[in-house]
This record gives structure tokens, C-alpha cells and sequence, in this order.
């Protein structure tokens, strides 16, 4: 009985690993169909054009809808299903009415944008300011606005997921070094390779667990990388894209700027405010590794807060 108690968790471990493969896998279709979804205007300078480009349309949408409530399914996003289907719905019927094939292209675009690619700073903000990892009770959050648009969807999604550390733990870890409190640690989870040997080897001996992070996760992947540390910044989100070796594409979320003058030389940084900062940067496989442990070494801390002098000496 223990023993099948036993396989019946490690399956179970295993089965995590490809639901966060499948999430990653879906994200990056969607964000490729939102790419792709803009039209161009020979796609709408004839009536066969504008036929063959809602049916194209009608198909992206399927896929999306698929796709991302699978993506909601399986991390139980539940507070935005039905508003998400209800949206998918919608826009269903709008785009099989007359009104819609009869619109020019400047109109069109438009549609495009506010019902399905565009996205509001406000919602944005909200989003940076309240998913964060090790933050109680983020979900019930009042303060994050109710998405619009399908890519205000996605990136709610995708926002939870990667920001939520008891997701990071379902992982299976494959190689461990502990602290003498159980939590701490640095941790590599999901697939065991060369990529994620070197990272995992080269985030210890560059000291950042310990002196700067207690507790870091790297969840290993097939063509992605994800990484939280705590203390840096609160808890940065790392991720990075590995479809092409020799243009890795390193993009990051730094949920608290606790210092932005030493947040304005982190390599890549692109907002930079007094909440939150985001940044991207290239490298390759040959430098990731090397690159990786730089910058999280710049990325600032609690300890480096700055404080306002409010003549009470605080």
C-alpha cells in the first residue's frame, strides 16, 4: 500500500511538470495568434478578403478560447471564466453580422485593438501592484481591475501563475541545496539537463542564495526557464525563452523597487517606477548562465531600501 501511495505521488509530481509545460506551451501560442491577428489591408480591400479574414478570425478566437481555458482550468483561475467565455461570445457574434463585413479597415482595427490586443495601463499597474509572490491572499485582491480585452485575459492568467510560489513547490525538485530552515533553499524543479545543471550550479557559487535570497526556484523546461527569488525585489520573476539558442530572450518582473537608483542600472530595465520595474535583455546559451547570476547579483533588496527623511530621523 505504501508503495502505491508512493508511485501514485511520484506520477502525480510528474503530471505537474507537464501542466506547467502545457500553461508555457499555450501562452506563447496565444501570444503568437495575437501577434498575428492585426490585418492587414489587402485583407480587407475585397469582399473575398474580408470573407477569408473573418473566417481566419473566427479560428483564432477558438483556438484562444481553447487554449486559455484550458490555461485557467488547470490552475483553477475560476474568478474569470465565465466573464472570459462570456467575451468570446460576444465578439462571435459581432464579427458574423453585417454590419461587421461592411466596416472599413480603419474601423476594423480598431475593433481588433480594444476587444482583443490592446491593454490599459490601469489594468497593467493593477496587475504589477497586487500578483506578487509570497503576497497572502493576492486573488481577492479589490484592487486589481476586471480584464477587457482577450490579451487583459492572458496576461491575468499568466500573471497569477508565475507569481505564485505554491505553484513553483508542485514541481518535482531535482537537485536541492537546504538551508537549516526547511523553506530555504535554491531549487531546481521539473526537468533535469545540462541548461539546468549549470544554472542551478551557477546561482550557488555565485552566492546570491544566502547573501541574497533565501529561498530561489528554477523551474526547468523543455523551452523555458522560470525563476523566483525571494528577497530580490520582493520576489523577481524570471523567465526565459529558449526556442532560439543563440537569441535567448531574458524578460522579468521585479514586483518591489526598493531602490531606483541601483534599479536603473539593471541591465534591460524598462519601467522603473517607485512600485514595480520590468525589464528584457538578450543573450545566448553559451553566456545565460553567466548572465543570469549577474544580474540577479544587481537586482536590489529590502536591505538596500531607501527611506525618506521626514525629520523624525525615519
Amino acid at each position: 500500500m505504501l508503495k502505491f501511495r508512493y508511485r501514485y505521488m511520484v506520477i502525480k509530481m510528474e503530471n505537474k511538470t507537464k501542466q506547467i509545460e502545457e500553461f508555457f506551451n499555450y501562452d506563447m501560442r496565444i501570444k503568437e495568434i495575437l501577434n498575428n491577428i492585426i490585418p492587414s489591408e489587402l485583407d480587407y480591400s475585397t469582399d473575398e478578403a474580408k470573407i477569408k479574414y473573418i473566417d481566419k478570425l473566427e479560428k483564432y478566437l477558438y483556438e484562444i478560447s481553447l487554449y486559455l481555458n484550458k490555461m485557467m482550468l488547470s490552475y483553477n483561475v475560476s474568478d474569470i471564466i465565465k466573464d472570459f467565455n462570456k467575451k468570446i461570445k460576444e465578439l462571435n457574434k459581432i464579427i458574423n453580422t453585417s454590419y461587421f463585413f461592411k466596416q472599413d479597415y480603419i474601423s476594423l482595427i480598431n475593433f481588433i485593438q480594444t476587444n482583443i490586443t490592446d491593454m490599459r495601463q490601469d489594468f497593467a499597474l493593477s496587475i504589477y501592484n497586487n500578483f506578487k509572490g509570497y503576497y497572502m491572499s493576492y486573488r481577492d485582491n479589490l484592487d486589481v481591475l476586471k480584464p477587457n480585452t482577450i490579451n487583459e485575459y492572458l496576461h491575468y492568467v499568466h500573471s497569477i501563475v508565475v507569481n505564485n510560489e505554491e505553484f513553483y513547490k508542485e514541481i518535482p525538485v531535482v537537485k536541492a541545496l537546504k538551508d537549516k530552515v526547511d523553506w530555504m533553499g535554491i531549487y531546481l524543479r521539473g526537468g533535469e539537463n545540462d541548461i539546468g545543471i549549470e544554472l542551478f550550479d551557477g546561482l550557488v557559487e555565485s552566492g546570491i542564495f544566502r547573501n541574497k535570497s533565501d529561498c530561489i526556484d528554477i523551474i526547468n523546461l523543455n523551452k523555458k526557464i522560470v525563476i523566483m527569488g525571494r528577497d530580490l525585489g520582493h520576489a523577481a520573476v524570471i523567465e526565459v525563452d529558449l526556442t532560439n539558442e543563440q537569441e535567448i530572450l531574458v524578460s522579468y518582473y521585479i514586483p518591489s523597487n526598493t531602490n531606483e537608483e541601483l534599479m536603473s542600472k539593471v541591465r534591460g530595465i524598462n519601467v522603473n517606477n517607485k512600485e514595480f520595474a520590468t525589464g528584457k535583455f538578450i543573450t545566448s546559451k553559451n553566456n545565460l548562465v553567466n548572465d543570469l547570476c549577474n544580474f540577479m547579483q544587481t537586482i536590489p533588496t529590502d536591505l538596500d531600501m531607501n527611506f525618506k527623511d521626514d525629520g523624525l530621523g525615519r
